[in-house]
């Protein structure tokens, strides 16, 4: 089948959607970044009397693994990518920056 005009293609883009909906969570959608399919997805819950550990802080930022040219809303910036590892209690990140886990 093929798609001749523009009607055609946003239709099948709102069949889409409405199918995608209804197999994923909606917030799974994400329209400035596409959709995300999920692998696996679980739920868990305990009781646990212990608090929040005490967590050590330091000063300073976290070690920028490298850096490349992103395209955020304002335009093209040079940004500063840091492994989420590196980063302790404390830490200030300066940005643009991309944690990644």
């Amino acid at each position: 089948m093929e798609m001749e005009e523009a009607e055609h293609v946003d239709a099948l883009i709102d069949a889409f959607e409405e199918a995608y909906s209804k197999v994923y969570a909606r917030s799974a959608r994400s329209p400035s970044l596409g959709y995300l399919t999920p692998r696996r997805s679980s739920t868990a819950r305990s009781r646990s009397r212990a608090g929040p550990a005490e967590l050590e802080e330091v000063s300073g930022e976290p070690p920028v693994s490298s850096t490349r040219t992103v395209r955020w809303r304002d335009g093209e910036a040079q940004t500063s990518i840091i492994r989420l590892e590196e980063v302790i209690a404390g830490h200030e990140i300066s940005g643009p920056a991309i944690v990644e886990h």
